[in-house]
């Protein structure tokens, strides 16, 4: 059905994303390459020169080795799950990388709308507006604290 499927992940909300995850492994039983990517953003300018200048570097590792871990729970086999670490805004990025990977579905998950959605948008809002391929999107309460 769907030979190539990214899934977009924040390791740093794990709770919140698993639904999209548990879709993208089983749409990935069926044949599909599945690529998690996430996205770091980059540091705001006004705190930027405040950082440890490997502070980019570190994020970017410590991210690189929490995705792995998401990609090995998949339980998928060797050589059908990607990791890609990106950094920028999450929406222009997840769309990018959709493209680089030549995915034809982009399974990820989205908080329920609010007033600030409407007015602003969303990541999920710009993918889906955006993306060059089917988008598939599950919504997700925010686990509590």
């Amino acid at each position: 059905m769907f030979a190539s499927i990214l899934c977009p992940v924040d390791p740093s909300e794990l709770g919140f994303e698993q639904k999209a995850v548990t879709a993208a492994r089983q749409m990935g039983e069926a044949g599909a390459l599945v690529t998690l990517v996430t996205v770091i953003p980059a540091p705001h300018a006004a705190v930027d020169h405040y950082l440890p200048a490997d502070v980019v570097a570190r994020q970017a590792s410590e991210t690189q080795e929490a995705m792995e871990a998401i990609g090995r729970a998949l339980g998928l086999p060797e050589g059908r799950v990607q990791i890609r670490v990106r950094h920028g805004r999450a929406a222009n990025e997840i769309l990018e990388e959709a493209k680089d990977s030549g995915a034809d579905l982009i399974v990820m998950a989205s908080h329920r709308p609010g007033l600030a959605t409407y007015l602003i948008g969303s990541t999920a809002t710009h993918v889906v507006r955006h993306a060059n391929c089917s988008v598939l999107v599950i919504r997700e309460e925010k686990p509590a604290a």
